[in-house]
């Protein structure tokens, strides 16, 4: 099946003052094209250079739309979960995680990303917060981990400032060759606020 991407309209910054209104809450299955769109938009600011241009050019709409599509309608994809971030009833971010994924080190979160424009204004901080409390709530183990790639400088620093740890280096072929960190939290309650 064929699935059409969204394309999210350009956004300037709110004032600080608009960033109170954000709401927090679980994505359903009509939110996966919005989220494939934002998705796919950070990954093209983000990772050109990392991953192939072809794919950042032609390919990571409906890339993305296909994995959004498949994590909210197969039975098999388990007890994961998105929490949104919108304003004025636009998705400005979103964080995905899966629930007590590995044995030794917890919950995996396996995406956060936060529109442009809108970075720096705590959403991202508030996403890993509504993360932590509902898996308090319903993850067997306290802990969380993440990957990111070594040059993403910039999201290593935001998770180190939440507390996290930076650990294991490791290699990955995903998007041609190169180098990933696992950064984690031996305490969800850290990230609650």
């Amino acid at each position: 099946m064929e699935i059409e991407p969204v394309s999210l309209r350009p956004w300037h910054a709110p004032m600080t003052s608009k960033i109170e209104q954000v709401q927090y809450r679980l994505a359903r299955a009509q939110n996966a094209a919005a989220i494939a769109a934002l998705h796919a938009a950070s990954w093209r600011l983000t990772y050109r250079g990392r991953l192939p241009d072809e794919f950042v050019d032609h390919e990571v709409e409906q890339e993305r739309a296909r994995v959004w599509h498949q994590r909210f309608t197969d039975p098999d994809y388990g007890p994961a979960f998105t929490i949104l971030a919108e304003l004025d009833m636009a998705l400005i971010g979103f964080a995905h995680t899966v629930p007590d994924e590995d044995a030794q080190w917890g919950s995996f979160l396996d995406n956060l990303h936060v529109r442009e424009g809108f970075k720096r204004r705590g959403i991202g901080r508030r996403l890993m917060a509504e993360t932590a409390a509902l898996l308090l709530k319903r993850a067997h183990q306290r802990s969380l981990y993440l990957w990111v790639w070594d040059q993403n400088i910039n999201a290593q620093r935001f998770y180190a400032a939440l507390g996290g740890v930076i650990g294991a280096r490791e290699h990955s072929d995903f998007g041609g060759s190169g180098y990933r960190c696992r950064i984690s939290w031996a305490d969800l309650g850290v990230l609650v606020i």
